[in-house]
């Protein structure tokens, strides 16, 4: 095999393997039920509010892993570009990489130079030919490596995804939700007001909905997404669609 197609191919491998260690870690986190449910009566004496808060956020390793993977994917695009020069019989230099455009440049160039079928790839996988270029899979690859590089990349618990409240007594009341979209520096997820009566001390109150971590840094990736499947999405990209499509222009 090819040297160049062998080290991508390594980086890519390598960042799936931290993604489902990334994986195993957040579900083991929120399996402990880093949650708790409480309920507060109001003044009136019938009325209850109960709040969904945050009791531990997800370890700051996590992360880290983050941005490795983000480093892992960024480095396997750099390293087509690198083969391409190479394969074009040229050497590439300290400013090697491969181009991300949101806007349609002058003139598209690769440091060391290419040959021209894959300069023409290369244009035909940039993010300006989409009309959501800065929501492009290279944009957000690219981004997110950048702000690692930078400060880390912070990953935090979001609410519950159709979060509710549910009373065990029969015929008992509902109770409503109040979505927010992040978790505040108060830790709150939600609060529900009971809207059917007053509940009895003894009654059991529980919570639901679907848990998940996403990243805190605002980007153009998606933030009301798990952040493994950011990621995931990112994965793919750069393993199905880009990289077989230059493998061929590598191994000339």
């Amino acid at each position: 095999m090819d040297g160049h197609v062998g080290g991508i191919r390594a980086k890519v491998a390598r960042a799936l393997e931290l993604l489902v260690g990334l994986d195993e870690r957040l579900h083991a986190y929120l399996d402990a039920d880093p949650f708790v449910l409480q309920r507060h009566v109001q003044p009136d004496g019938e009325t209850s509010v109960f709040v969904l808060k945050v009791t531990s956020q997800p370890p700051p390793d996590l992360a880290l892993l983050v941005g490795e993977i983000a480093h892992q994917l960024r480095s396997a695009v750099d390293h087509v570009a690198y083969g391409l020069v190479v394969a074009a019989g040229h050497t590439p230099t300290r400013r090697t990489g491969f181009p991300v455009c949101v806007r349609r440049p002058t003139r598209l160039v690769l440091d060391g130079g290419v040959t021209a079928e894959a300069l023409a790839l290369i244009d035909a996988f940039q993010p300006y030919h989409r009309p959501d270029a800065q929501a492009h899979p290279l944009n957000v690859l690219n981004a997110l490596w950048n702000v690692d590089k930078h400060r880390m990349l912070l990953v935090t618990a979001l609410q519950s995804v159709g979060s509710h409240v549910s009373v065990g007594m029969p015929g008992g009341p509902s109770v409503g939700g109040r979505r927010q979209e992040a978790v505040g520096d108060d830790g709150v997820l939600g609060a529900f007001r009971l809207s059917g009566g007053a509940v009895p001390a003894e009654a059991e109150v529980t919570a639901g909905g679907r848990n998940f971590a996403a990243l805190g840094v605002a980007g153009h990736w998606p933030a009301n997404l798990p952040v493994q499947l950011v990621l995931e999405d990112l994965h793919r990209y750069v393993a199905v669609t880009l990289v077989p499509r230059f493998e061929p222009l590598l191994a000339l």
